[in-house]
Parts: structure tokens; C-alpha cells; sequence
């Protein structure tokens, strides 16, 4: 690898000479020339090999993806062990991928702000966990008032529960100690459990609070302060996830027999209405790791980190020596923009020709790898019955 400064010199010899500090602020011509780079072609160097952040869910689509990944630049999605030769994805483009969530699919968004790979994959199938689509056996504590049956908004089964909090401390739960028992011992400590919540007003919820046991004497409990997928708490449906694996454990649970919930919402003290619980399952998860090309095209002199743009002349560019003669022909095509000199002009058009011809033959030898989004070729039919849908 060669730092900044060697190119520097290098730079120098193709301007004829020019003193480098004839161009303005030469780190960032450094900078923009890679943008252009990585804009134009998938540069080989760049390819990254890394596990997603959290294991894979059944049915649930939406995970943190990669820093640096560039633009929606997936080469593979594959399991960490036993691939099989058919477990292949697709890319989608976002709207096909949400509307038929067709296995072995993926999709690159921005959510918030925040860049998610969403996944759909058949895998390990999730555990129901208690009944929501009936007020039988629950009962409210605290500030939950109001319980009723919702069957205009819910996610799973024919209803969700409804409740008010009234304002009158800073949390409320819904309870029930008869729910018809589920063995969970294969996923305690290992899995995840998953619940909907729909929060008509976010900004006014500290957590949501999960307790599984047995009895009010015995059970787990988790407390979330954001959904799965996003950093925080947004309007209508959130997916909320509770890690088995270090909950606290009240009293000593039989996980093979949960029969034992409790949900509580704690919030700013003003009183809130239609808040909706439904759908907890619990999922045991599978590691995934994801190929991908890299907006890092620099790395740190003293640390060794890779990041997207350099800060000192001593930093390194990540480039072989094939690919930098490509990226030098585009960083003097910019130097020469700025460089007030004879021949301007014809040096500007000389190296951007250059680059063009480097490129070509770069892409040729290189040709990308990614996995390009597709559009599905058919049209879905209307359903004249909505609650044919399904919700999840």
C-alpha cells in the first residue's frame, strides 16, 4: 500500500513539475477523486467479509447493515456454516422486496437515517408465545386502564390488546398469569423473543418491559428502550426484541413450561390511549455473515482503521497497483481543475480521457460483483377480501 505522500510525488511528476501546494487542500482532491472512484467501478481491493450484527430471525426483515457498505453494494449473504449450494439471495428493489417478501430476498434502505439490509429467508420457524387476539386471562396494573379487544389494527391472528395508561404514575402493564403453557427450554439463553408494539406517541416512552415465567414469583425480565431495527421509539407499530441470553431471572423459572406474562410501558406520566401489544414469539436465530463492498478506500497511519476519508498525509490508500493507476489518472484530473498553470486546459482533458480508458479496461479485467436488484416481472391481484392478507 502507498500513503497519500508518495502519491503526492507521484502527482507531482504528472503536473509537470507543479509544486502540490499549488492545489487547494490536495487531501480533499484525494477524497473526491476515490467518491468518483467508487461511483465508476466496484474496486476489488474494497471487498469485506464480516457477520451481521445480530443473527437472522423468521419474519423478522430489517437488520444494521455494514458502516461502511457502499451504496448497495451486497456481494453474498450466506450462513456462517453447512451453506447449502441453493442458499442464494436476491436483490430487490425496495417496494417489490415489501410487497412479496419472496424468500431468499434482499433490499439496501435507509430508515431514519440509518442503513438497514432487509432480509426475508426461511429459517428457523418462531414459537407463539400467549394469546393477544383475547382480553380472557389479562388483566391491568398501575396505569393501564381500559382493556379492550382490537380487531381494526393488529399484526398477528384476528386482534390485538388495547389499553389506556391514565397519567397517574409513570407506568402501566398488562398481565396474565393463565397462558396456555409453551416449552421453551431449547431456547432459553439462546433465543430472542419478539413483540409488537404500537405507540401512538413515542416521544412519551421510556421503555417496554417483558416479563416469562411460570408465576409472578418466578419469572424473566427484559426491559427495551428501542425497536429491533431502529435507535429509537417511532409512531405506530414498533418491533421490539428481548435477548434471552442476559435477562434477569427472578426466583427459578422452568422454561419448559411458560405459562407467565407481563408488559409494561413506561412512560413521561401524560396520560396516553390506544397503546397495542400483539404477536410475541420467541425465535431462535442464525448467523449470517455478509460480503459487501467498502466505502473505505483509506487507512489510518497510526491505528490501522479503515475509514471513508484521509486526515494526514501518512495515511494509506488501500489501492493494488492496478487500481491506483486508475485512481491517480481521476485525482489529477481534479488537481489539474485547480492548478494555475500553462496548459491547463489540455492536461484537464488529457487525464480525464485517460481515466475513461483505465476504467474501461479496469471494469473489463474487474467486473463488478454485487448482486443487482431486480424487479419482479407480474403484477399481484387485488384480494377482494383484505383480512385474506397476510399481516405479517
Amino acid at each position: 500500500m502507498q500513503t497519500i505522500l508518495t502519491l503526492q510525488d507521484e502527482l507531482a511528476g504528472m503536473l509537470h513539475g507543479t509544486n502540490i501546494d499549488d492545489v487547494h487542500y490536495p487531501l480533499g482532491v484525494f477524497y473526491r477523486a476515490s467518491r468518483q472512484l467508487l461511483l465508476d467501478c466496484d474496486p476489488f481491493e474494497t471487498k469485506r467479509l464480516q457477520p451481521l450484527v445480530t443473527p437472522l430471525y423468521q419474519g423478522i426483515f430489517s437488520y444494521q447493515a455494514p458502516d461502511d457498505l457502499d451504496m448497495n453494494g451486497i456481494i453474498d449473504l450466506r450462513p456462517q456454516a453447512n451453506r447449502l449450494p441453493w442458499d442464494v439471495v436476491d436483490q430487490r428493489f425496495s417496494r417489490g422486496f415489501d410487497q412479496f417478501k419472496a424468500n431468499d430476498t434482499i433490499t439496501v434502505e435507509y430508515v431514519n437515517g440509518v442503513k438497514v439490509i432487509r432480509v426475508s429467508k426461511q429459517l428457523n420457524g418462531p414459537v407463539q408465545v400467549g394469546n393477544f387476539g383475547s382480553t380472557s386471562g389479562w388483566t391491568v396494573g398501575n396505569d393501564a386502564t381500559n382493556l379492550t379487544l382490537d380487531t381494526q389494527y393488529y399484526t398477528f391472528g384476528n386482534g390485538s390488546l388495547n389499553f389506556d395508561l391514565d397519567g397517574t404514575t409513570t407506568d402501566g402493564y398488562i398481565e396474565n398469569s393463565t397462558v396456555s403453557s409453551v416449552n421453551l427450554s431449547t431456547h432459553e439463553n439462546v433465543s430472542r423473543l419478539f413483540l409488537d408494539v404500537f405507540l401512538p406517541d413515542p416521544t412519551a416512552i421510556t421503555n417496554v418491559i417483558l416479563r416469562w415465567g411460570n408465576d409472578s414469583s418466578n419469572y424473566f425480565s427484559v426491559t427495551a428502550t428501542s425497536p429491533f431495527d431502529q435507535s429509537s421509539f417511532t409512531v405506530g407499530w414498533n418491533t421490539i426484541a428481548f435477548n434471552w441470553n442476559g435477562a434477569s431471572e427472578i426466583g427459578t423459572v422452568d422454561s419448559s413450561d411458560i405459562d407467565y406474562l407481563r408488559v409494561t410501558v413506561t412512560y413521561d406520566g401524560d396520560a396516553e390511549t390506544d397503546i397495542r401489544v400483539d404477536n410475541l414469539r420467541s425465535i431462535l436465530g442464525e448467523i449470517y455473515e455478509v460480503q459487501y463492498y467498502s466505502n473505505y478506500l483509506f487507512q489510518d497511519a497510526t491505528t490501522g482503521a479503515m475509514k471513508l476519508q484521509p486526515e494526514t498525509e501518512d495515511d494509506f490508500v488501500i489501492l493494488e497497483p492496478g487500481t491506483i493507476n486508475v485512481y491517480l489518472w481521476k485525482v489529477a484530473e481534479l488537481a489539474a481543475q485547480q492548478a494555475q498553470q500553462q496548459g491547463q486546459t489540455v492536461d484537464v482533458a488529457y487525464f480525464s480521457n485517460e481515466y475513461t480508458k483505465a476504467l474501461k479496461n479496469y471494469r473489463s479485467l474487474y467486473p463488478s460483483e454485487k448482486i443487482k436488484p431486480k424487479s419482479f416481472y407480474y403484477k399481484l391481484r387485488r384480494p377482494t377480501n383484505r383480512r385474506n392478507i397476510d399481516r405479517r
